[in-house]
């Protein structure tokens, strides 16, 4: 009996290309009528892959997991821009990429108030206030 195996690989450029956009807002850019998406520009500079920023992205975003976190971040909230994730002053590592995307968005899914009787996030020492911002350390309890 044989066995059957799966091989994870990668995400590229063009698995990004068929998914991002499906997400997408329109912005106007340019002149009347002129809508694009929110994905296009970053696109367009993976698929060139002509600067250090570029590569760090793609190298991001090769997993499914921080795909759908920039998804979130970017395609979800106007006002985002996901060009910002080219900056390599803010982001000069795939790490201070990944951080804020995860920073991003474990603040956006644990704030509010708890339903009564929910868990609610603490970060810290445990006494119930934050001591630093929630980027996925969070220490889950019941009210």
């Amino acid at each position: 009996m044989g066995r059957s195996s799966i091989e994870l690989t990668d995400l590229g450029v063009e698995d990004l290309a068929a998914y991002l956009p499906r997400t997408d807002r329109l912005v106007a850019r340019g002149g009347e009528g002129d809508g694009t998406g929110v994905w296009d520009a970053v696109l367009e500079r993976l698929r060139a892959r002509d600067t250090a920023a570029s590569t760090r992205l793609a190298e991001v975003l090769r997993t499914p997991l921080m795909v759908i976190l920039a998804r979130t971040m970017y395609s979800e909230a106007p006002g985002r821009e996901p060009e910002e994730l080219l900056d390599t002053a803010r982001f000069p590592t795939a790490g201070h990429l990944e951080e804020h995307l995860l920073a991003g968005f474990v603040p956006k899914r644990s704030t509010g108030a708890a339903p009564s009787n929910g868990p609610t996030a603490v970060v810290g020492s445990g006494t119930g206030t934050p001591t630093r911002p929630c980027a996925g350390s969070a220490i889950w309890r019941t009210a």
